[in-house]
């Protein structure tokens, strides 16, 4: 018995890099700025937007890596138009960091431990993130 195989046909994608910047309507970012000012939600998105810029900084470096691998036209300008991209949300996010910061949230400290912020090896150290069966700490916990 032989089974059908189905081939598709994938068109290509344009992965625009998108020029943008925020950082002029990150001044009047109020500390509270999740919906209807929650504090835990506006809590939650600083935490996560605070490692956002190391996860896309390892994306284009590993990217980076293969590029001159790829013989395809279609896919070399594909990656170049996501490293575009991720070096831009990168530097947006550095920036809404940047702004949190001023706010009295640890983004910095936090940039830090991942190893995204500027003059940082890029390297965790051994007690930067451990975790056990019975709980998972980052960094040294205490001064979250």
């Amino acid at each position: 018995m032989t089974t059908p195989t189905a081939t598709a046909t994938i068109e290509p994608r344009k992965v625009p890099t998108r020029r943008i910047s925020f950082e002029e309507s990150l001044r009047d970012l109020p500390r509270h700025f999740a919906a209807d000012g929650d504090l835990i939600t506006s809590h939650v998105i600083a935490a996560l937007s605070s490692v956002f810029p190391d996860g896309e900084d390892f994306f284009v470096r590993s990217v980076r890596r293969y590029r001159d691998r790829i013989t395809d036209p279609e896919l070399k300008r594909q990656v170049s138009g996501f490293i575009g991209q991720e070096a831009m949300h990168g530097r947006e996010h550095r920036a809404f960091n940047d702004r949190l910061a001023e706010l009295g949230y640890p983004t910095k400290r936090i940039e830090r431990m991942t190893g995204s912020s500027p003059g940082s090896s890029g390297k965790r150290s051994s007690s930067t993130i451990s975790s056990s069966p019975s709980r998972s700490t980052v960094g040294r916990g205490a001064d979250m």
